[in-house]
């Protein structure tokens, strides 16, 4: 994550860093604020979950774990917890 980071000097000027984001406009043509970049990565361990079953229900811990991921501001990784995932299998 941090090689992510250290590529905002390469795809910003100064004033957007600083800014913490560009205004530019959207498809509707209205002038937002944009935050810089960042990356959101919610991670799985197999071993932590080996009830699972099929891709299915891999991919509803893997959605889950990108959701949490995506709560966090800025750059983050989020790795799913059995206490996370109470949830997906009562569902399920």
């Amino acid at each position: 994550m941090q090689a992510f980071t250290a590529l905002h000097d390469e795809l910003y000027i100064k004033q957007h860093l600083q800014q913490g984001g560009i205004y530019a406009q959207d498809r509707h043509g209205q002038q937002l604020f944009f935050p810089l970049l960042s990356l959101s990565i919610g991670a799985v361990t197999l071993g932590d979950f080996d009830y699972l079953i099929d891709e299915t229900e891999l991919a509803q811990h893997a959605t889950k774990a990108k959701s949490k991921a995506k709560q966090i501001a800025g750059n983050s990784l989020y790795q799913l917890t059995l206490s996370d995932s109470r949830y997906l299998t009562s569902v399920s």
